[in-house]
């Protein structure tokens, strides 16, 4: 008779797969690029190479941070960002903001080539 794994070995598909595209640096997909870019302006260079906006559920948006002191600091912030994201979305898109520690991936190339500043004549 097999023995099943425990419920703690399991991890989600969705995890897996996101490991493995980021390992292979697949192409991000277009919804979750525009995601990546407002979150950028509207935290600043400063905040988003420590934190990753996850996805947006239910009017709440999921953000990793790499560090409790860094949670904690954006806690503060989190009226301030839900404003300004809501501004670049250009409707309430984000009522609330939950903060969780986690690994921050690199931005995609296509982020930060968009953010070079153009070349001087």
């Amino acid at each position: 008779m097999k023995r099943r794994r425990r419920q703690k070995d399991l991890l989600k598909l969705g995890d897996v797969l996101n490991k493995a595209l980021k390992r292979r640096e697949v192409f991000v997909p277009f919804e979750d690029r525009k995601l990546l870019e407002i979150w950028r302006k509207s935290v600043g260079p400063q905040i988003a190479t420590r934190t990753h906006p996850e996805n947006i559920r239910r009017g709440t948006l999921f953000v990793r941070v790499s560090t409790s002191v860094w949670m904690q600091e954006l806690q503060f912030m989190k009226k301030e960002i839900i404003a300004g994201i809501n501004r670049f979305y250009g409707r309430e898109t984000v009522q609330n903001i939950r903060f969780v520690i986690g690994e921050i991936p690199t931005w995609p190339e296509a982020v930060k080539a968009s953010e070079k500043p153009a070349p001087r004549s």
